[in-house]
């Protein structure tokens, strides 16, 4: 499967704490018929997912999600704006706590009022890396 790049801003992007041009995180040409950027569609509800995310920790660095900058998209569902997709990566595959994260963003995502469903896709496509982080994770992280 051919994907796109990220847009160049990205890293401009996270570095002000939000998120990407969240359609370049599709898995495909054919599913941005059915799924759409939720910051487009509701900044309110976009708002209080990152604010979910926010409050789950990388069990092996202490530093939240969106910190980390390892979500790379949410969206909901054309039809049902109840059903949310993230999207998003991990510093590694290898990530002996996957399951764990998974749940917990599940449970968090659950628990907001106005979803009914959600999904987590992971993806390595772009990769992870540092500079992804903002400015508050590279301080904790010895990074900066």
């Amino acid at each position: 499967m051919n994907r796109e790049t990220p847009p160049q801003s990205f890293r401009d992007f996270i570095r002000r704490g939000g998120l990407p041009d969240l359609n370049s995180y599709l898995e495909d040409k054919e599913e941005k018929d059915f799924y759409e950027d939720l910051q487009n569609k509701s900044e309110e509800k976009y708002q209080s997912v990152i604010e979910a995310l926010g409050h789950i920790l990388d069990p092996e660095l202490g530093v939240d999600l969106i910190n980390l900058g390892l979500i790379y998209g949410v969206f909901v569902k054309k039809e049902d704006a109840a059903f949310v997709k993230v999207r998003m990566t991990l510093t590694t595959p290898a990530c002996p706590q996957i399951d764990e994260l998974i749940d917990q963003m599940l449970r968090a995502l659950n628990s907001l009022e106005w979803i009914s469903e959600t999904k987590v896709v992971i993806t390595f496509e772009p990769s992870w890396t540092p500079d992804r982080m903002s400015l508050y994770a590279k301080i904790a992280l010895g990074f900066a």
